[in-house]
């Protein structure tokens, strides 16, 4: 069972993270039954997915949230880190996979990561700045299956669960909320318009939203 944590840390930046869920990399996760809103599947639809990140012991890789089950090929998206590297990974049918990477990030150091799509482009943003994009037209993989999982992936690897906190997890489907290089939001994050879920954000519940 993830942790509730209800202090607030900082980092470079004074940020919120009242409410942020502590993992220990030993079999910690959050579930959520499958529903079509986590589904980014669609050609023309933007999106936004977004969450602070700190990870205690870096080493491996460990995974933030997302639909991805390699025993059975039902790969759809999935955000994640590579010792200490933030990655974004989908794939249009289970096997093909495309993938994006970010910047290596310092142990016991929290980030802010975005995965943004706008029409055919996709981008992924390390505390506000771009650091890698593609260009896709096509489909992520529709996986009807599976539940939603925070924390780890679907092989319940243990090298695989989210070792340190995760705080203000959004997935905003319809919206694509940054084009260019911003200033991360330093305040909890609101359910805005187009929002499908907001968690790791609430000191009484950490599926909140």
């Amino acid at each position: 069972m993830a942790n509730l944590r209800v202090d607030k840390i900082t980092s470079t930046e004074t940020f919120e993270t009242t409410g942020s869920v502590q993992f220990d990399g030993d079999g910690d996760y959050l579930s959520i039954p499958n529903n079509a809103d986590f589904r980014l599947n669609s050609t023309a639809e933007d999106f936004t997915i977004e969450c602070w990140a700190y990870q205690s012991n870096s080493s491996g890789t460990q995974y933030v949230a997302g639909f991805y089950n390699f025993g059975d090929s039902r790969r759809s998206w999935i955000l994640y880190f590579s010792n200490g590297n933030p990655r974004f990974n989908f794939s249009d049918d289970g096997t093909n996979t495309f993938g994006l990477a970010g910047n290596d990030v310092s142990q016991s150091q929290w980030v802010h990561i975005s995965v943004v799509k706008k029409d055919s482009v996709i981008i992924l943003y390390q505390n506000g700045k771009k650091t890698d994009e593609i260009l896709y037209s096509g489909t992520f993989l529709s996986v009807s299956a599976d539940e939603f999982r925070i924390g780890c992936d679907w092989a319940d690897t243990i090298s695989r669960f989210w070792n340190g906190h995760i705080s203000n997890l959004r997935v905003v489907k319809g919206k694509a909320l940054y084009t260019s290089d911003f200033t991360p939001p330093v305040h909890e994050l609101q359910p805005i318009g187009d929002t499908v879920l907001l968690c790791c954000n609430n000191p009484d519940s950490a599926g909140a939203d």
